[in-house]
């Protein structure tokens, strides 16, 4: 089953967050049908109301009905989430490529944890002002 990991983690949210769960991904859609088909979590899923969607970038590449089923905009507890962190996060970091590509791996490593830790701080002042 190639599903495994990520339906242990949607065990694990609910063990931890408990009810009413919205979770963005960019297979949102497809997953939901997946984690709901499931035989050991699709009953703990629904009584514990734990629903999917799909980042509001990745919403504009699906047709029309999809986007009004499963797009932020259109889900009720959803605020101004868009969903989309992780996925710039990753973009940030592309810079630390090019200063990169020929570095040892201590290096490399060094560079991302740096870059990582000055991110995480600029984030964590941006929310304090």
């Amino acid at each position: 089953m190639r599903a495994k990991c990520p339906l242990a983690i949607i065990d694990f949210l609910i063990n931890t967050l408990g009810k009413d769960i919205k979770v963005g991904c960019d297979i949102g859609c497809g997953f939901s049908r997946t984690a709901d088909g499931s035989a050991k979590l699709g009953r703990k899923l629904r009584e514990n109301r734990l629903s999917f969607c799909v980042g509001s970038f990745h919403g504009h590449a699906h047709c029309r009905k999809c986007q009004l089923s499963w797009h932020p905009l259109h889900l009720e507890g959803v605020g101004l989430e868009d969903f989309e962190g992780c996925e710039r996060a990753f973009s940030d970091s592309d810079s630390v490529a090019r200063c990169t590509r020929h570095s040892s791996r201590l290096h490399r490593r060094l560079a991302i944890l740096h870059h990582f830790t000055r991110w995480n701080e600029d984030k964590y002042r941006d929310l304090s002002e």
